[in-house]
């Protein structure tokens, strides 16, 4: 991002980002630490969607991403198995988190 974001989300973007490597993970590169920056294309997008509390639109996208983007096979579970995490994170970081952390 070009911008410093506040605390609050600055830790839910890296929790967004970290959801995409590890959770969402369509082309399984997870486990090498040189591929870390993988899927930071489509994190902005996915990170106004979490904002937006936008799930349906956010699996879209992220399914949409793995099927026609990267040529795979469609993974709508994989794509909602991300997003709830992110919504989730969303929730615990809006009603946790101390602003000034």
């Amino acid at each position: 991002m070009g911008k410093e974001l506040p605390p609050k989300e600055a830790r839910l973007y890296r929790l967004c980002d970290e959801a995409l490597y590890y959770l969402w993970d369509p082309i399984g590169v997870s486990g090498a630490p040189e591929a870390r920056d993988e899927y930071r294309a489509y994190l902005p997008r996915a990170f106004a969607l979490v904002k937006a509390g936008a799930g349906e639109e956010l699996v879209s996208y992220l399914t949409e991403i793995g099927g026609e983007r990267m040529g795979l096979r469609p993974d709508e579970e994989g794509a909602a198995k991300a997003a709830d995490f992110m919504l989730r994170c969303r929730a615990w970081v809006e009603w946790t988190a101390p602003e000034g952390e």
